[in-house]
């Protein structure tokens, strides 16, 4: 049940950034198969109380470990947990991964031979790479309109990261849409708390409808930029499954605005920033 075994590398895309979208990426009956049975929401409350439009995960082994789990889930999360759905990764996006990462070989070890773990078996000791498949939600939007998130980038340790759409059939609910984003012209980015970029600095490049059965698939770079777009209020969920890749450490370095850094280097900065002043005063005293 790979969602990519069919697909040709010519499917790609590499702007804004290397990526691929696939209307009923999935048989319409296995479709309406996952809709019908997807978790409901008291399963997402197990972190505690659910606000409006917050996001949260039922992690592979998690879901894995539930021995009512459906068979049609089992089989769609394994699918995606294998060491031949890499090799399909790889067979697509290779020479964009190695465009962006000439250096990936060396660091991270070849992509065709990388061993493969997934959450849940230890740490990056045993594998090059750990796959994860989180049934994933942004709750109910309640009150006004909102955002989960504005514009920002994955985490920098994501090599790729595929969202699988399954928007519910009676769900009328405006937004959702999957957004890609580029830097505007002339603006030298800086990334906030959570990777998130102000909306000023970028501009839409392709908008992706919420879907089901639609699958939006790339590669994470510094200008890997996107967003779910603002959702509205209404009684159903955002509904996904998200299938990602991990190596164990940032791929990137991002220009971080002064809240978005640890607390350590605001406190570094800050320091400099003072030590210049007193410098500066003392030059002009002179």
């Amino acid at each position: 049940m790979s969602l990519l075994r069919h697909v040709m590398p010519e499917k790609v895309v590499e702007a804004p950034f290397p990526h691929l979208v696939i209307e009923d990426a999935l048989d319409p009956q296995v479709c309406r198969e996952l809709l019908r049975t997807f978790p409901p929401l008291e399963r997402f409350r197990a972190a505690g109380p659910l606000g409006s439009n917050v996001k949260r995960h039922i992690l592979a082994p998690q879901a894995l470990a539930d021995p009512q789990l459906p068979n049609v889930w089992r089989q769609l999360l394994e699918a995606h947990l294998q060491p031949e759905f890499l090799r399909d990764v790889v067979r697509i996006f290779g020479p964009s991964i190695r465009r962006f990462y000439p250096d990936f070989d060396q660091r991270f070890g070849r992509l065709e031979t990388l061993r493969v773990g997934r959450r849940g078996q230890g740490d990056f000791r045993n594998f090059d790479l750990r796959l994860d498949t989180p049934i994933t939600i942004h709750s109910p939007v309640v009150g006004s309109p909102s955002l989960e998130r504005g514009p920002h980038l994955k985490l920098r340790h994501k090599l790729f990261f595929g969202h699988l759409l399954l928007r519910d059939e009676s769900d009328r609910t405006p937004g959702g849409d999957y957004e890609l984003y580029s830097i505007v012209p002339g603006v030298v980015p800086e990334f906030g708390p959570r990777q998130v970029i102000d909306a000023a600095h970028v501009r839409r490049e392709r908008l992706i409808p919420y879907r089901a059965g639609t699958l939006f698939f790339g590669i994470n770079t510094p200008w890997a930029i996107q967003n779910s777009s603002l959702r509205w209020p209404g009684a159903h969920p955002l509904q996904y499954l998200v299938i990602h890749g991990d190596v164990r450490e940032p791929l990137f370095d991002i220009p971080l605005r002064a809240d978005a850094r640890p607390p350590v280097l605001r406190r570094w900065s800050r320091g400099v920033r003072k030590w210049i002043k007193r410098r500066a005063r003392m030059c002009l005293s002179r």
